[in-house]
């Protein structure tokens, strides 16, 4: 799972006491949270609604906070009687998520090969391929034709004097 920024980070944790009970009904201020943002920044009373706990149920607590940068960020929650060393989570914020990183990965899927057409193709005097355009779609019922193409490349090929070894490949994106 990707945590993205600007949406809120939840780090779950339970309180048990001497006897493995589950600890009920601590309120937030029972709590000392320390938070630090990606360049190692104490930022639990600086961001925007600070860090809160909430008990979820039967001795299960939860630390809500919303992120404002990419990178690792690292909270400590302490509890005088319970946990004096406190607990730790650490949580890798991202730009996107799966959802947004749709288009690339159909990107990458057509360079794959799937649901992909190589036309306007050149050709040397020994009839060795030396150009043409691959487009990619995103519905494979529109292959080769000029409908829902995700992306557009340009390949050219080299060859040596006798134009039968090829030297280089290239495929750049139009």
């Amino acid at each position: 799972m990707f945590d993205k920024l600007g949406e809120q980070i939840y780090e779950n944790f339970n309180i048990v006491d001497s006897n493995n009970n589950p600890v009920l009904g601590e309120s937030d201020n029972a709590f000392t949270r320390t938070l630090f943002d990606p360049s190692g920044n104490e930022v639990s009373k600086t961001i925007p609604g600070g860090v809160t706990i909430t008990e979820m149920c039967s001795g299960s607590y939860r630390a809500t906070y919303t992120p404002t940068y990419i990178g690792k960020w690292f909270i400590v929650i302490v509890h005088p009687d319970y946990f004096p060393w406190g607990k730790a989570g650490e949580t890798k914020i991202y730009e996107n998520d799966f959802d947004t990183l749709q288009n690339d990965i159909e990107r990458l899927l057509g360079l794959a090969q799937e649901n992909y057409f190589l036309d306007q193709c050149g050709y040397n005097v020994k009839e060795n391929l030396t150009s043409g355009r691959i487009r990619i779609y995103s519905d494979p019922n529109s292959v080769g034709t000029d409908n829902d193409v995700t992306d557009t490349y340009q390949i050219t090929a080299t060859y040596n004097a006798g134009g039968c070894k090829m030297l280089s490949y290239k495929v750049v994106k139009i």
